[in-house]
């Protein structure tokens, strides 16, 4: 099941909203959604997820009825269409903030005893990352020494 929260890109959750629709009822089609929508153009929602048309604020709550968003939903929807369609940084910037407040956080989980060696010294994942470095060779003075230049 798609989720809206978790998108950052409003065409993406679209795209696979429509997929999931279509395997879910052979029948589902970009008319059928602009009926449920209320709209005009029986491919409007095809324009949108290929980034032809842009979704206004009208617009917006047509969707939402049709993807049958609660209201928080709708209101991360909303922030997330006008994110994306940001012209300027500082738009960006504010629309952003209003998406992370519905995102949820991860929670802490405990780690394993057998995990606790990892994570006891501050070295360990240290070296991890070195190790994957991609010019690291097992020479750990010109690991050193190149980042110091």
């Amino acid at each position: 099941m798609v989720r809206i929260l978790d998108y950052m890109n409003y065409r993406e959750y679209l795209r696979d909203f429509f997929k999931e629709k279509k395997r879910e009822l052979r029948f589902y089609s970009y008319r059928l959604f602009s009926l449920k929508a209320g709209l005009k153009s029986p491919n409007f929602l095809k324009l949108v997820i290929k980034g032809e048309r842009n979704l206004s604020k009208q617009s917006v709550y047509k969707f939402s009825k049709a993807l049958n968003l609660s209201k928080k939903e709708t209101d991360y929807f909303e922030n997330l269409i006008f994110f994306n369609q940001s012209k300027t940084l500082d738009e960006k910037n504010f629309f952003l903030s209003r998406i992370m407040e519905y995102r949820e956080r991860c929670d802490p989980c405990k780690i394993e005893e057998t995990e606790y060696d990892d994570y006891s010294h501050w070295y360990n994942p240290v070296i991890r990352e070195l190790v994957g470095a991609a010019d690291f060779k097992g020479d750990f003075r010109r690991t050193n020494a190149t980042s110091r230049a």
